[in-house]
């Protein structure tokens, strides 16, 4: 029987699931394209929506040293631009945790830009009008999500592009 290495789950009631489930598939589909299915499965990912009170979100945590857990923060599931920004994040985290293995340091900021690169790159994928996407990064506090505009401005917010720059600094970490 083969294992199963993805699973959405959690605090999903209402009339809009099927986009919030639809969405997910999409952005998650997209990432086998740019990251290879061999890496995406190399470890079992559960995806949940947060309910208020059950910490921060989004977040993309480890547990038990054997899965890991992306947790959105999406109160309105048709909203599918958030979705795409908040779990594009949090799975491009999850690549990292893939390449680096489950027991990687915590994100440092030059991650975190190059994930929000990634939200920025995939909102283009998919909606193509990212202004409003573009004016929140730059305004958001901490420096390494700001930073996240430069790195996907770099690759002209391509993805594929990103998804190999990604590739190739670990390939280069690795000499």
């Amino acid at each position: 029987m083969e294992e199963k290495t993805c699973e959405i789950n959690g605090n999903l009631e209402g009339g809009s699931i099927e986009i919030f489930n639809c969405t997910v598939i999409s952005v998650y589909t997209l990432f086998v394209e740019l990251f290879g299915k061999d890496l995406i499965t190399k470890l079992p990912l559960f995806v949940d929506n947060a309910t208020r009170g059950s910490g921060h979100t989004p977040i993309t945590i480890p547990a038990l040293r054997r899965f890991v857990i992306i947790k959105l923060g999406i109160e309105e599931f048709a909203d599918v631009e958030r979705i795409i920004y908040q779990f594009s994040h949090e799975l491009c985290h999850f690549i990292y945790y893939c390449l680096y293995g489950i027991d990687k340091e915590l994100a440092d900021e030059k991650e975190e830009a190059i994930c929000t690169a990634m939200s920025l790159c995939c909102l283009k994928y998919f909606c193509k009008n990212i202004d409003k996407w573009t004016n929140h990064v730059q305004s958001l506090k901490r420096e390494g999500y700001r930073n996240g505009f430069e790195e996907a401005q770099a690759v002209d917010f391509d993805a594929f592009r990103l998804s190999k720059i990604i590739i190739d600094n670990v390939a280069e970490q690795a000499i």
